[in-house]
């Protein structure tokens, strides 16, 4: 399975989504707007078709909102491929702070935690992913920088980055 990491702030929206009128303030639902652009959104669609690809939550909308609820919340603005989970949440997973505490003999002291090491969890926990990318606006990836398209957050997801990513995946772009 190909996988698909996804930021949604800066990737699937920008500065003017958020404008007066933009379109996800008349469409959005009630209980979750998720404030999106459409071109960005049919982007991502062509990069999920085009490399058969899942996406899986990276966003800190994730915190806010569980997956479930922001699949379809994507889905009403257009998104057409699977959305099959979200990254953990690492500094509230005991589990993994009593892993760190064995790998390192001590407590996790970091001012913040790197979304990438969040990302290496999840797939540490997924035996299926034959490949993936990640899509976000910040490069906090730490070992897999290397699988990071990064996208400029004042447009989005553009189409240099869907070849971009389809390149990670080993596909030729269009």
């Amino acid at each position: 399975m190909r996988v698909i990491f996804l930021d949604i702030d800066g990737v699937l929206n920008h500065p003017g989504t958020w404008a007066a009128g933009a379109p996800w303030r008349q469409q959005g639902n009630a209980l979750l707007r998720v404030p999106v652009e459409p071109a960005c959104v049919a982007r991502l669609n062509r990069l999920a078709e085009t490399a058969e690809a899942k996406i899986v939550i990276s966003s800190s909308w994730r915190l806010y909102a569980r997956w479930r609820d922001l699949g379809p919340a994507l889905a009403r603005h257009g998104l057409e491929c699977e959305v099959i989970g979200e990254t953990p949440n690492l500094v509230n997973d005991q589990a993994w702070l009593d892993a760190w505490r064995a790998r390192t003999g001590g407590p996790f002291l970091y001012d913040r935690l790197e979304r990438g090491w969040e990302i290496a969890e999840w797939l540490r926990r997924r035996e299926d992913v034959s490949s993936f990318v990640i899509l976000d606006d910040c490069d906090d990836m730490s070992d897999l920088r290397h699988r990071l398209v990064l996208t400029d957050p004042v447009f989005g997801i553009d189409d240099p980055d869907v070849d971009r990513a389809l390149v990670l995946f080993g596909l030729q772009p269009a």
